[in-house]
């Protein structure tokens, strides 16, 4: 959004900026929208120092966002491991997010707003103050996250000597 005055309003695939710039890069829920998710990891990497690390996270099992017609991806552990692997990250550390009650939550909070017909903005109020079953639900279902989870943060390490 060029009205926000960013440092830079580029496409993360072709990043106007010098090899080995930073120390660390954020990219939180962006790769789902990226039409090259590769070639945007080939990017990061680039202007990553050495030794600098990429924290992504991106969502697995979420509804499509309300910009549908810009939510292109899922990614599953393995496919973000085998993205990863292409590049040289002395360190790949993938987390689950978010466990049953946070996936069950997600969807009901997008069936009663945005993608809600009829915006039964009432039964979104009432889920809100619901939530805190849903924070129970995941409380107790983590060592079921590994199956179903609300997504993945990544934190990736580039080699300090190459």
């Amino acid at each position: 959004d060029g009205e926000t005055n960013p440092d830079y309003l580029a496409d993360a695939c072709s990043m106007p900026i010098d090899d080995g710039c930073y120390d660390v890069l954020l990219a939180m829920e962006v790769l789902e929208y990226i039409r090259e998710p590769v070639k945007a990891l080939k990017e990061c990497h680039r202007v990553l120092k050495k030794g600098g690390s990429l924290i992504i996270s991106t969502p697995f099992m979420h509804p499509i966002h309300n910009d549908s017609n810009f939510d292109m991806y899922r990614f599953t552990r393995k496919s973000l491991e085998n993205m990863f692997s292409n590049f040289s990250f002395s360190e790949i550390n993938i987390y689950e997010m978010g466990s049953i009650g946070s996936v069950l939550f997600d969807f009901l909070n997008i069936a009663t707003s945005y993608a809600s017909k009829n915006k039964r903005y009432y039964l979104n109020i009432l889920l809100q103050k619901l939530k805190f079953i849903f924070l129970l639900i995941d409380r107790y279902t983590t060592h079921q996250k590994k199956f179903i989870n609300t997504g993945y943060i990544a934190i990736l390490k580039k080699w300090k000597y190459l």
